[in-house]
């Protein structure tokens, strides 16, 4: 089993993983995010590599976890393409992924599970194959 990279709760990320973040706007995606880099409070551990990191924010070289807020926003699809490949490759490489997207189609190709959010709250996690044939899929990710 791959080593655990991320940890918030319902959300892990392993080495090597990418798990799209998916939902309409408003769905608290970016909030997510934010919580994580530590910009907004947490009640609860945010674990990285085990350790509580609510209290630390830094860049680093060689990062294991790589967090994107909609990163295929306005680009052109061979743009689009290229950085898709890439963060395939930055995975097969062992990098965590978490991909924030509201392109549900777009980021389930690449990634191995997803994770939906509406309103804040987690509200159907899956891998991408199941995610992608789940009739709900629309709804969902307009937060009906």
């Amino acid at each position: 089993m791959s080593q655990t990279v991320l940890d918030i709760g319902n959300i892990v990320v392993a080495a090597g993983e990418i798990v799209a973040l998916l939902g309409p706007n408003g769905a608290g995606k970016t909030a997510l995010i934010e919580t994580i880099l530590g910009f907004r409070p947490s009640s609860q551990a945010i674990r990285l590599l085990g350790h509580d990191v609510r209290s630390l924010r830094a860049l680093m070289d060689r990062p294991r976890l790589l967090l994107l807020d909609e990163p295929t926003l306005g680009l052109a699809p061979l743009v689009v393409a290229d950085l898709l490949a890439r963060l395939t490759a930055l995975a097969a490489d062992g990098t965590a992924i978490l991909l924030s997207e509201q392109r549900a189609g777009l980021a389930l190709g690449i990634a191995g599970r997803g994770v939906i959010l509406s309103r804040g709250r987690i509200v159907r996690l899956g891998s991408a194959k199941e995610l992608l044939a789940d009739p709900r899929l629309a709804d969902l990710m307009a937060g009906a």
